[in-house]
């Protein structure tokens, strides 16, 4: 591909997160309603379907080990996470979400989809169907990267 064409994509698709965050999903709503960060939130995500070592969570997340300690931290507190000696190795963590952990997911998941309805529900029904097949198009490219 050509390199304007990418420099033209990737153009485009910064317009889309700003318009994402500006339209649909402003990330301090769902800070306010969670009060957690998206980090945070991220990192509950993560762990939902894969209890993993902090070493694990570090590479998932992309941040320092000194940078994840306070956020399980925060989330220990909130009882949203466990963390338990690994079997295989009595130095490393696993950290496993809790009961109350999936609990909040579903709350904040259902919160935030009520939210994204209540956004597009002024748009006409064709503008609707378009934006579902357009966002199915986008997740099925998205998975590639």
């Amino acid at each position: 591909m050509k390199e304007t064409d990418i420099s033209k994509t990737t153009s485009e698709l910064f317009k889309l997160l700003l318009q994402f965050q500006k339209k649909l999903l402003k990330p301090s709503e769902t800070i306010i309603r969670a009060e957690i960060s998206p980090t945070h939130f991220y990192a509950l995500s993560i762990l939902r379907y894969n209890p993993m070592t902090a070493s694990a969570l570090t590479k998932e997340i992309d941040i320092s080990k000194q940078q994840l300690t306070p956020i399980l931290d925060r989330l220990e507190k909130h009882g949203f996470i466990t963390k338990k000696s690994s079997l295989l190795d009595k130095r490393s963590m696993i950290i496993k979400l809790t009961d109350d952990g999936i609990d909040f997911l579903d709350k904040q998941n259902e919160y935030i989809n009520t939210l994204l309805k209540d956004r597009i529900s002024v748009l006409d029904d064709d503008n609707i169907a378009y934006l579902a097949v357009t966002f199915e198009k986008l997740n099925s490219i998205l998975s590639k990267i």
